[in-house]
């Protein structure tokens, strides 16, 4: 193999090709599911009509897995470029959620949590794997309708 060797004291010209390439081409695809609550805070800004403006605080928890398509080559072995689910994720939320004529709503959200892939494949072979971890923070802003079907 190319990097097969003594390297004492010895400079190494790696390159991208040749040593490392590693990227998640189609995003890192997090597939979760939430649990959410709504909880009506009108009274708080004493709103008269709640059918024409309502104020709700929402809450919820979230889990799932990654399904990344991590490209990888590493140290000149064979490019490994498949889907594979590589580890789980958690998160929490909270924020407001301003709902106008029972239908239309606007909404904030500040979500946090923690991704852990410790199987993120390598190379072509199930043997070489690597693994990674990270905390997040979103801000979200949704904008939406309420409709029965």
């Amino acid at each position: 193999h190319v990097h097969n060797g003594v390297y004492n004291n010895t400079p190494v010209n790696f390159t991208d090709e040749t040593f490392l390439t590693y990227e998640h081409t189609d995003g890192l695809n997090y597939v979760h599911t939430e649990i959410s609550r709504f909880d009506d805070i009108s009274k708080l800004f004493r709103l008269p009509n709640i059918d024409k403006v309502q104020i709700n605080l929402t809450e919820g928890i979230g889990g799932g897995v990654l399904y990344p398509k991590t490209n990888t080559m590493l140290l000149g072995k064979e490019r490994h470029d498949d889907f594979h689910i590589s580890g789980y994720g958690l998160s929490a939320k909270a924020g407001i959620n301003i709902t106008f004529f029972k239908h239309f709503y606007i909404q904030g959200e500040l979500k946090g949590g923690y991704i852990n892939m410790q199987d993120i494949r390598t190379t072509t072979s199930s043997a070489d794997k690597a693994s990674q971890d990270f905390f997040f923070f979103q801000r979200i802003i949704a904008v939406g309708s309420i409709f029965r079907v």
